[in-house]
């Protein structure tokens, strides 16, 4: 049936039309075909399962000059009889596919996912080409699931009635928690056939891969282990050059960063190439003092401002926030003294607490920066090719050193072009898309018979023989399914011949099927890595399931899982893969012996405390900050002092390749603290606003301006009503802290102490009491314990409804600080002060060996009332925060709070003898404060 364009997408001929026109190059139909250039004497087109009109046209035209034999694969030879059709002949117009109905004698799948060779037959009869068929050799009489679904296919259509074995493991899907257990499950799966399979050999197994470049790493990774002395040879094909070649990737990553926008995360990408770091002799401490250094310059987007001219800014020469200003900052800051902030050499503001160590890891980044910026600048202009590759290799020699083996193959790429350019003149972006796409390109396909186990993309096999054949990573992120857009007229309107991505990849998993003689194993990420629940299979593989099924595969009730289905545990050394038939009938599933030690490990009784108390009997002195540490979180003892974990979380957000508008919640922490600190040290703060315009540190224009003025009105403000009540927070003393508190001694300091008042003052530009109020409480009880005449700490903080312009309900001017006062209760003399923080010391000691988590406020209501601890610890684990908390680090993604709360539990303990020592009560009013009972 030919039908015309609906009324709704004429439009698109009409327009294609005059495009055709426009560029002189007439539509397929009515181009010259003749074969004009010389041809092969034969031609053999193999492997593929249709023909689009095009490509029949095509081979039509090179039949009048060579012998053209074109194999198409179709499987099934009684659904080849049935759909030989007297379709008529409309040669050069392409039928429109139409809807079938399903038989009653054919399996649902063979006959959906077989619609692609179906096409290909009533294709070929439009255009009067009737194919002969050659049927396939004689299937094997094995009787196992995977020869009985293989024979559906090519014989029988109907699957027959035939119970599943459990120890039958022909068909297997394993369903993982995320690619990297994929390859470790697949792994095994492979060493379970080479041990089942009489003289299975390395080039008889092949893996499939729907994204072949996320699964490399992984496979290789898994691959290159050995277990019991026994390595599988591995090689990974089908990958670009890019993919295969740090220097192509330099060069690639290099051609996407000139002429870009510079954003932060582009130019790291250039400048912590490995072989960048090697030929600078650099390592991951460097790339990390470069990522402290470019936050703290808040560097956003742009070389200098004359490269965001071009960018398309012209609102004038702004060198806030960019790569220029911030190296400029970094490098002065490592060379000058650390002073007020002000402007310096060049009118640029050095960068405070510059350790003078890191000028070479400064002036290294400054040297890619330069090379950069060099390129960049050429771009404004046009050269000839040969000069533009000349740029290119000069670039990467600066960057990599002209020794670096790895550029051998960017610059053959590079002389790839060279070779067939002229001398024209041409803008760099048209040889930015040149050398992209050369090196996008694969890197040229890798034989399937290597004498090793090939990884490869999803190509379909086409019947292509193998033993075992494994696909890899079968899930809807990888097979990469997606809608249409509205106008493309192949989804609206398909015609025979049109590609369909749903058939293609469902008919490129039953070719592999197809190739298996001896086993067919599917690995697919199905379980959650949050919560260990199963998720649903991708489309295609559900209902691969499901024809499994009618094959005699069964469903367990309690898992809902199919009988050709593994659920493996999240981790390779659970217990669960070494017990007998928890996996797979008959048999422990891992042959890891390191794995099965650390199984071993996991699951052996906990070592008493004392054979691990090394930190105890070595903690003779307590330092003041381990306290505050202790008051604040004490499992933070535990994970970075003991465990020496660094509990920086990468966010994995990029920073934003644009202006910011307003400062973070760090910067304004940090900047209203320094404010407060000029003012209190009576420095000239108009000029250190006026070293903060400069710095680039600000947003730029008028938000700055905003941003520098809320800053000074706060430190102005505490100070002022700090004053008002008669609170000074400049002054007062330092005093060093040696107290003998039981076994250990207490070292550290306490800052602003004012005898002459009798107290402590706190000063604060946060709002966030609670976060100070325990450390306030803590310094008192110090003070006291060192004999120091103090009777209360005043902490002077930002109100918490304060804001630029706010007013109260009366219509003043809101208050700008919240002043509170802490006393002791009168009953905490010096000698119970120093009881109190000798036991504080115990604690310590017992955090820094067991882990102590408070979960928010469970910990202490788990004391008095369960239930209500219960709901508080729920609430924080599925809270947003408890992916950032200490709390997870330890317990986990999904701890339970009978688990962690047990009675007994030293969670508990502990909580209970901290809340004895150090429990801060309200008073009831602002003016009687708080009290440390």
């Amino acid at each position: 049936m030919i039908n015309s364009l609906s009324p709704s997408d004429v439009w698109q001929f009409h327009l294609w039309r005059e495009v055709r026109k426009l560029i002189n190059e007439p539509s397929p139909p009515a181009r010259d075909l003749e074969a004009t250039a010389q041809v092969p004497s034969s031609i053999l087109v193999a492997g593929l399962q249709t023909l689009n009109l095009q490509q029949i046209q095509v081979l039509q035209h090179l039949a009048k000059k060579s012998d053209v034999q074109v194999l198409l694969v179709h499987p099934s030879a009684p659904l080849q009889k049935r759909w030989m059709s007297s379709i008529p002949e409309t040669p050069g117009l392409v039928p429109v596919r139409t809807d079938i109905d399903l038989p009653d004698d054919v399996d649902p799948l063979v006959f959906a996912w077989l619609r692609g060779a179906h096409d290909a037959q009533l294709m070929l009869a439009s255009q009067g080409l009737i194919p002969t068929f050659q049927p396939p050799s004689t299937s094997s009489n094995d009787s196992d699931l995977l020869h009985r679904m293989q024979q559906t296919v090519t014989t029988t259509l109907i699957a027959p009635n035939q119970k599943h074995e459990p120890s039958d493991v022909s068909v297997s899907i394993h369903r993982c928690h995320n690619i990297a257990r994929q390859a470790e499950v697949l792994h095994g799966a492979i060493l379970h056939a080479f041990n089942d399979l009489p003289d299975l050999q390395p080039h008889e197994v092949v893996v499939l891969c729907p994204d072949i470049a996320a699964a490399a790493p992984h496979l290789q990774a898994t691959f290159a282990r050995s277990i019991h002395g026994v390595q599988l040879p591995l090689v990974v094909a089908d990958r670009g050059i890019r993919e295969v070649s740090a220097g192509a990737e330099l060069l690639a990553d290099l051609l996407h960063l000139v002429g870009s926008r510079c954003s932060v995360d582009d130019m790291m990408t250039v400048a912590t190439s490995p072989l960048v770091l090697e030929h600078l002799r650099l390592n991951s401490e460097t790339v990390e003092v470069w990522e402290r250094y470019i936050e703290r310059t808040n560097i956003r987007w742009g070389l200098d401002a004359q490269q965001r001219i071009r960018n398309g800014l012209h609102a004038g020469a702004i060198e806030a926030h960019s790569w220029k200003l911030g190296l400029e900052r970094m490098i002065l800051g490592a060379v000058l003294p650390d002073a007020s902030a002000k402007s310096e050499l060049g009118g640029v503001v050095p960068l405070a607490d510059v350790d003078l160590a890191d000028v070479d890891n400064i002036a290294a980044l400054i040297s890619i920066f330069n090379t950069v910026l060099q390129l960049d600048g050429a771009s404004t202009s046009n050269h000839s090719v040969g000069t533009w590759c000349d740029m290119l290799e000069t670039a990467l020699i600066e960057l990599c050193g002209e020794d670096s083996d790895e550029l051998a193959i960017p610059f053959q790429q590079i002389d790839t072009l060279r070779a067939a350019a002229n001398e024209t003149p041409v803008p760099f972006n048209d040889v930015k898309v040149l050398v992209t796409d050369i090196l996008s390109s694969a890197a040229g396909r890798q034989p399937l018979r290597t004498g090793a186990i090939t990884a490869t993309s999803m190509v379909p096999l086409r019947g292509v023989p193998y033993r075992v054949v494994c696909v890899l990573g079968f899930d809807d992120t990888a097979l990469g399914g997606s809608e249409a857009e509205g106008d493309d007229l192949v989804e609206r309107q398909r015609l025979l011949g049109d590609s369909d991505l749903r058939l293609e990849i469902r008919r490129s998993f039953l070719d592999a099927m197809l190739s298996a003689s001896d086993r067919f194993i599917v690995s697919c990420t199905a379980t959650s890595i949050r919560n260990n629940t199963m998720l649903p299979l991708a489309t295609p593989l559900a209902e691969f399931v499901d024809f499994a099924m009618r094959h005699g595969a069964t469903k367990d009730s309690e898992t809902h899982l199919s009988s050709i289905e593994m659920a493996h545990p999240r981790h390779a050394m659970s217990p669960t893969n070494f017990a007998h038939g928890a996996i797979i009938a008959n048999s422990a599933w891992s042959h890891d012996p390191g794995a099965l030690k650390s199984a071993l490990a996991i699951g052996a009784p906990s070592k008493p405390v004392s054979s691990v108390g090394g930190v105890v009997a070595d903690l003779d002195i307590v330092e003041l900050g381990q306290i505050e540490q202790l008051v604040i979180d004490p499992l933070r003892l535990f994970v970075r002092d003991t465990l020496d974990i660094n509990t920086w979380r990468d966010n994995e957000v990029a920073v934003p390749a644009q202006f910011p508008l307003t400062l973070t919640k760090q910067q304004h922490r940090l900047l209203s603290a320094e404010a407060l600190e000029e003012l209190l040290d009576e420095n000239d703060i108009t000029q250190w606003q006026e070293a903060l315009h400069e710095s680039g540190i600000l947003p730029v224009g008028e938000f700055g301006t905003l941003a520098a003025n809320e800053l000074v009105q706060l430190a102005t403000g505490i100070v002022r009503e700090a004053a008002a009540q008669g609170i000074s927070l400049s002054g007062g003393g330092s005093h060093d802290i040696r107290i003998s508190a039981g076994s250990r001694l207490v070292v550290g300091r306490l800052d602003n102490v004012h005898l002459e008042t009798n107290r402590i003052v706190m000063r604060s530009t946060e709002s966030n009491f609670d976060k100070v109020k325990k450390t306030a409480a803590l310094h008192l009880l110090v003070a006291v314990a060192a004999g120091l005449s103090v009777e209360s700490i005043v902490v002077v903080s930002r109100h918490n409804d304060w804001s630029p312009g706010s007013v109260t309900k009366k219509g003043e001017p809101a208050p700008v600080a919240s002043i509170r006062t802490i006393r002791l209760s009168p009953a905490i003399d010096q000698e119970v002060a120093i009881a109190r923080l000798g036991k504080l010391c115990d604690l310590v000691a017992t955090a820094l060996l067991t882990p102590c988590g408070s979960f928010d406020k469970a910990a202490s209501e788990a004391l008095t009332d369960r239930s209500k601890a219960k709901d508080s610890f729920n609430s924080f684990v599925h809270g947003r925060s408890y992916g950032w908390s200490l709390e997870q680090v330890v317990y986990g993604i999904s701890p339970s709070f009978d688990d962690v709360f047990a009675p007994g539990a030293p969670e508990l303990t502990f909580r209970e003898q901290f809340d004895q020592q150090l429990s801060i009560a309200y008073l009831g009013s602002p003016k009687k404060g708080y009290e440390v009972a």
